[in-house]
């Protein structure tokens, strides 16, 4: 299989997933900081604190949104580009 593309992390990272499009990888960092990074550029796009403590994710079929749910049951959608803001909310129940 041949290299698409070469990018160096920002981060030491053990799990990766490549968006959609190919054009963004969301690093899980051994810092404990999940990262969205540019695959061209190489820079961060987003990074999502540790302390958040992020159960799940994954970026919507388009790619054009990243998704992270929470241990608490707060999902949090961020766009992987442009300017849309960020959309947080909390379900009032939570099945176990």
């Amino acid at each position: 299989m041949k290299p698409v593309a070469s990018v160096a992390l920002p981060c030491e990272s053990y799990f990766q997933v490549i968006s959609p499009a190919g054009d963004q990888v969301a690093l899980q960092c051994s810092d404990h900081t999940l990262r969205l990074v540019n695959v061209r550029s190489g820079t961060t796009q987003h990074t999502f604190d540790p302390k958040m403590r992020i159960a799940q994710y994954n970026y919507s079929r388009d790619g054009h949104w990243f998704a992270v749910g929470l241990r608490d049951g707060t999902v949090e959608v961020v766009p992987t580009s442009g300017t849309a803001e960020a959309k947080r909310w909390k379900s009032d129940t939570r099945s176990e």
